[in-house]
């Protein structure tokens, strides 16, 4: 049994664990969610609006939205709806939750591999404060990241429980860990080959029999890969699923956007990187633009120092194997993030670290611990240097959490840091803009076209706030560039939109009919090519197009209404009738519809009928105009008013 100095002992140990996560990250429960993928992740995901059910279940396991296949992190969120709401201080909390749970995974799982415990809790207060986790926890839509570790961890617990009883529950139990993962987040897909490293250290599976004292673990290498054969079936299963949601997302660069040379300089710089801000985490952001203009001379010594580091512990394989696993961890996790296929416009996230850190700071920290272990003079001062670098790390995580506090922060911290950021400039513009701040807005899209002339969104969004300043050349300039740059049904309907503002009606209908053939069920594209042909007298054309919105949204009140106008307008008033009377039951509080409806039951003889329409236009809106007049002319036939005195 444990010494009762060891029972406290481990009880300080978990207890500071969760202090340091609180202390830095407790903060962030009284953030709001920022407009990066969070709109489209969480508060405007129509998806989740219902909460947790069998439809949305389905749903979480099926979908591709968003260029993702991730079921679990999806699930995550909508169980978040159905017992929170959308509320933003409650997504932050359970990530909050998640990486305190994570953290005291990792001291409990090192641990039990290791037999190690102070090398242990100070991996996991490293991994608890690191300022390059801090995107990863502050940033709801990242809590995909917080899942996958969870499951990462407890997929090395049955591992470590399989390999030491090799008994086969444990075995299925690490398989349906690592399944659960890959439904988190596809970055478990190196997971098997970390597993096959923790063979060698500190499982010790891998000692050949001929050797004077083998480990009772030991079996040969060929057989401890043919074990994983089923773990890396998953991860190719995953990693395919992964492929197919990102293209057809169309978040893939090709060869012809982004070559293969510079993806590769970008390879060796991005690894560099990722180690200097692990051992001096300055400058963090939330994007860091990807580009092709790498010095040549950086690349050349980014090669260098990660070749050199890597010659180097691939020769303590045997002698300090820890050096080694734990290096080859941190390189090996990071390869399907590195760049060699290329998704989005990063050159490298913060968040990518939070899994591979786990290597990096076990071959830092055991190559400390024995050095310590050979000179114990150097036990004190490196033990307080450890400790004053945890605390600088916490102050610099609670700083970096600061900056996610809400859009404002984030990307004026991100500007200040490098000035050509322009996906911060954009997403700085469209706060603006959501808050109308207008002038604002088209100062940072205009820096972010500045930067990068080839931002399509930029341009698409500048344009449609010139258009709203009734600046409209200016803005049919930025429109038709957004559509040469990334023609789309959405760049086409907004241009259309903007001709159709601004009377040119032949280029309106043009760019409705492109629309519609990049996506046909384009409900707006239908409605407004509807509205401008009802104008322009094709009637027989504008109600097709309003006829296709119904049969896709027959609970539109506004589909039904454009309907009974276009009927209207050909005075086919039997047919415009139900079409109005169906537009009112569904927006029963709307003072056009009433009198659009009363204007039919006048015109279809119905007078009585016509006027409780017309009363209710004057009851919601007493200043709608004529409506007095069309009420007494109702109540007053024409032949009696020519008798009254005058």
């Amino acid at each position: 049994m444990k010494s009762l100095v060891n029972v406290r002992r481990d009880w300080l140990a978990w207890l500071v664990l969760g202090g340091l996560v609180l202390l830095v990250y407790g903060q962030t429960t009284s953030f709001d969610f920022v407009n990066f993928d969070d709109p489209i992740y969480i508060y405007r995901n129509p998806n989740l609006k219902s909460g947790l059910s069998w439809t949305t279940l389905k749903w979480a396991l099926t979908t591709f939205y968003f260029s993702n296949w991730h079921p679990l992190t999806w699930v995550s969120y909508l169980s978040d709806v159905s017992l929170f709401g959308f509320n933003p201080h409650a997504f932050h909390a359970v990530n909050v939750g998640l990486h305190l749970g994570n953290t005291l995974l990792v001291f409990l799982t090192v641990n039990r591999y290791t037999k190690t415990f102070w090398p242990s809790w100070w991996t996991a207060v490293f991994f608890a404060v690191h300022p390059l986790h801090v995107e990863s926890v502050a940033w709801i839509s990242e809590r995909k990241d917080l899942l996958a570790g969870c499951f990462w961890l407890l997929t090395m617990l049955a591992y470590e429980r399989y390999a030491r009883t090799s008994l086969w529950r444990f075995y299925g139990l690490t398989l349906l860990c690592l399944t659960l993962g890959l439904m988190a987040k596809p970055m478990l897909v190196t997971l098997p080959c970390v597993l096959l490293l923790l063979d060698h250290w500190p499982l010790n599976r891998t000692n050949p029999a001929s050797t004077e004292t083998p480990s009772p673990l030991s079996l040969p290498v060929v057989r401890l890969a043919l074990e994983k054969v089923p773990f890396f079936t998953l991860a190719a299963v995953s990693g395919w699923l992964t492929f197919l949601a990102q293209q057809r997302g169309e978040t893939v660069h090709s060869l012809k956007t982004i070559p293969l040379s510079a993806r590769l300089a970008n390879v060796s710089t991005a690894y560099l990187e990722y180690l200097s801000k692990t051992l001096a985490p300055a400058r963090l952001t939330f994007f860091y633009p990807f580009t092709e203009q790498i010095p040549g001379w950086k690349i050349v010594a980014a090669s260098f120092v990660i070749g050199g580091i890597s010659i180097l512990v691939a020769r303590t394989w045997k002698t300090r194997p820890f050096q080694a696993v734990g290096w080859f961890w941190f390189l090996g996790t990071l390869v399907p993030v590195i760049g060699l296929v290329q998704v989005g416009d990063q050159a490298l996230a913060d968040r990518y670290t939070y899994l591979p850190h786990l290597g990096l700071f076990i071959a830092i920290i055991w190559t400390a611990t024995g050095f310590i272990s050979e000179r114990q003079h150097l036990k004190v001062p490196l033990t307080a240097g450890a400790t004053l670098g945890a605390a600088l790390f916490l102050w610099l995580a609670w700083e970096q959490a600061q900056t996610w506090r809400d859009n404002v922060a984030l990307y004026q911290h991100a500007i200040a840091i490098n000035p050509t950021n322009a996906v911060a400039h954009f997403n700085l513009g469209v706060h603006f803009a959501e808050s109308g701040a207008i002038e604002q807005a088209i100062v940072q899209y205009q820096a972010a076209i500045g930067v990068n002339p080839r931002y399509a969104d930029a341009s698409t969004n500048l344009g449609e706030l010139l258009l709203q300043q009734g600046r409209a050349g200016e803005a049919l300039t930025q429109l038709s560039w957004a559509v040469q740059l990334q023609p789309s049904a959405q760049r086409y309907f907004n241009l259309g939109t903007a001709f159709q503002k601004t009377g040119r009606l032949r280029e309106a209908s043009a760019c409705y009919r492109e629309a519609l053939a990049y996506d046909p069920n384009f409900i707006q594209a239908h409605t407004n090519w509807g509205i401008l042909l009802a104008e322009q007298g094709n009637i027989a054309a504008a109600l097709e197009h309003f006829q296709t919105v119904i049969a896709r949204q027959p609970d539109s009140a506004e589909a039904h209404h454009n309907l009974g106008f276009a009927l209207e307008n050909q005075n086919r008033w039997q047919e415009a009738l139900p079409a109005y009377q169906k537009a009112v039951a569904l927006e029963p509080n709307s003072d056009e519809l009433h009198f659009k409806l009363g204007n039919a039951l006048e015109k279809m003889g119905n007078r009585a009928e016509a006027l409780q329409h017309f009363e209710r236009v004057a009851r919601l809106n007493p200043t709608y105009p004529n409506i007095q007049d069309r009420i007494s002319a109702i109540k007053i036939p024409a032949s009696t008013a020519s008798t009254l005195p005058k």
